[in-house]
């Protein structure tokens, strides 16, 4: 079996699903009609959101993979499609690799 979320610390994903909270929150904020009306704040949010924007882009494509793996294994391990479990097989390494790389670069 390739990667998968199993192969990630709970701590780390903890921390990464935190930030992604913090990048919608922030988001939330930005968009709070009392919010815009204070020139300064808006400054402030959107500058702490802008260094969240790479790492919460990444870990959510991270979480995308990862998906897309298990639905693979899914489909793979029903074999109720021959041909569509085959074509499976035949991409989860692909998708794994990425989901790899992706949390490479997260980290």
């Amino acid at each position: 079996m390739g990667f998968s979320i199993a192969d990630i610390p709970p701590v780390v994903l903890g921390k990464l699903d935190e930030l992604a909270r913090q990048h919608d929150e922030l988001g939330a904020r930005l968009n709070d009609p009392a919010v815009l009306n204070d020139h300064r704040m808006v400054r402030d949010l959107s500058m702490k959101r802008a260094a969240l924007d790479q790492t919460v882009a990444d870990y959510r494509a991270f979480r995308g993979l990862l998906k897309e793996a298990d639905e693979l294994r899914a489909a793979v391990a029903s074999g109720a499609d021959p041909e569509f479990a085959a074509l499976a097989k035949a991409e989860l390494p692909e998708v794994e690799a990425q989901a790899e790389r992706l949390f490479g670069q997260i980290k």
